[in-house]
């Protein structure tokens, strides 16, 4: 190579070297490209890329790889079952017909890409269907061993594509001399294509990033479902085991000691103290959180006798008491394990939403929405069952609500502006949706705190002159 094509020592030492990143070097009689290709094979997250050494001269095309299976073989096999295929662009005057080689080595090498990416999408699909239901389980760590995989295999063909671009855009722009002018518009085909892979390389990087943090939170609630059994345990032992330590000191003058009914005292005061804790606890109506199947069941429609029913009133009652002792602007039914088509909302001066118009008490029974005209606003929500997260989801400005009240009377509301984000959200769940089934694009997936820093200013803007529109 180096007396035959007079090819600098230091392109050869690159040439039978591997390892570098994409580059072009324009020497005295040639351009060295140095490319990297990936392998049809690969499995997303496993990214492996394979060096292309392309040497351009005005009468000089040398390539290396090691894959058979690459652009350059590819193109070899064009050629030698058609040799007339570069023949008429070589044969016309002031054209470069190795050129032209060398661009559809390039062209192969990129388009192999966009299928390879295109594979990611499949992947991150297929990812977010798994997540509710693995997530904080056993098979979990393996889900978030694959989550971490796609992002690592996305960072190595990241860091490649941002200098394999600069160099298609050199080779686009018709820098060196080698490359003739009617060449040019094919390189920034070539160039455009590219672009494609690194925007798509970016979008799913981030969108894998949400999955992340959803992943997490999902964790997060399960591990806190845990926590609240063996709180309400440790909360129902606790008093047992003070009433079992004092009747289990054995002093002389303890009067219960030789008391006839001493024993099955003790034990019904232990039953007794666990029964008011545990009633306590269901008054208290815990929230489910995503992940228990209540929230996936589509609610049942309420009789009017039981609508009546002293029972049913006093659930209403402590549907409100808890959605109050949550600080949330709404919560049906099915968030507190009672999959029955009910809801109430209600927002006065709501810490938790201080941007969001007031709302009277409501109770909806049996509701039914009808979503009027198309204009839609993207609402940033929250969920008292997806703790800790927040998304942008697609609402519609206006609403018709037929409904009946807790006495009940037909209901029928018009409800507009973020109003009716709100209706439309607790309405969603009576039909076994949160508004993470809803959430347009993953990457817009926040904690709540990063919300208050990131996003919150840029939202309340938004949505005040959605508020200032239709009021309260």
């Amino acid at each position: 190579m180096l007396r035959v094509f007079q090819i600098h020592p230091l392109t050869v030492e690159d040439i039978w070297k591997d390892c570098h990143l994409p580059k072009i070097e324009d020497f005295e009689h040639y351009l060295h490209i140095i490319a990297h290709a990936v392998k049809p094979g690969d499995r997303c997250g496993e990214t492996e890329l394979q060096e292309v050494d392309v040497v351009l001269g005005a009468r000089l095309l040398v390539t290396r790889t090691t894959d058979p299976a690459s652009s350059v073989h590819v193109v070899a096999d064009e050629l030698l079952r058609n040799p007339k295929l570069f023949a008429k662009v070589a044969a016309e005057p002031g054209t470069n017909g190795i050129a032209w080689v060398a661009h559809a080595v390039l062209d192969r090498l990129v388009d192999d890409y966009l299928p390879f990416v295109d594979r990611y999408d499949e992947e991150i699909h297929r990812l977010e269907a798994m997540i509710v239901a693995r997530a904080g389980t056993r098979g979990g760590q393996a889900l978030m061993s694959e989550i971490l995989s796609l992002k690592r295999g996305l960072q190595t063909l990241r860091r490649t594509a941002v200098h394999q671009r600069e160099v298609l855009l050199r080779l686009s722009r018709g820098e060196f001399d080698e490359i003739p002018n009617d060449l040019k518009p094919f390189f920034r085909d070539v160039f455009d294509h590219f672009s494609r892979v690194t925007d798509l390389a970016d979008g799913y990087r981030e969108l894998l990033t949400s999955l992340l943090d959803v992943f997490l939170s999902v964790q997060s609630n399960r591990m806190n479902e845990v926590m609240k059994t063996l709180t309400l345990i440790s909360t129902i032992m606790l008093p047992l085991t003070f009433i079992a330590g004092v009747y289990g000191m054995n002093f002389e003058t303890m009067p219960e000691l030789h008391w006839a009914f001493g024993y099955p005292f003790a034990l019904s005061l232990m039953f007794g103290t666990a029964v008011v804790i545990f009633g306590w606890f269901r008054h208290k109506k815990w929230i489910a959180t995503i992940g228990h199947p209540v929230l996936r069941e589509v609610a049942r429609k309420v009789t009017r006798e039981e609508l009546a029913s002293p029972e049913f009133q006093t659930f209403l009652d402590d549907l409100v008491e808890t959605m109050h002792d949550a600080a949330g602007a709404g919560l049906a039914a099915n968030q507190v394990y009672a999959p029955v088509a009910a809801c109430a909302i209600h927002v006065q001066n709501n810490p938790r939403y201080p941007y969001k118009p007031n709302i009277p008490l409501t109770i909806l029974i049996n509701p039914e929405i009808e979503l009027l005209g198309t204009e839609t606003f993207l609402n940033y929500e929250g969920c008292l069952s997806v703790p800790n997260l927040r998304g942008e989801v697609p609402r519609h400005v206006e609403a018709r609500v037929r409904a009946w009240d807790r006495a009940g009377n037909d209901l029928d509301l018009h409800v507009r502006g973020l109003s009716a984000g709100t209706f439309q959200h607790e309405i969603d769940h009576l039909f076994g949706k949160v508004f993470l089934d809803r959430v347009v694009a993953t990457k817009t997936l926040t904690t709540w705190n990063d919300f208050e820093r990131f996003h919150k200013e840029a939202f309340v803007a938004r949505v005040t002159a959605l508020v200032a529109r239709f009021g309260s």
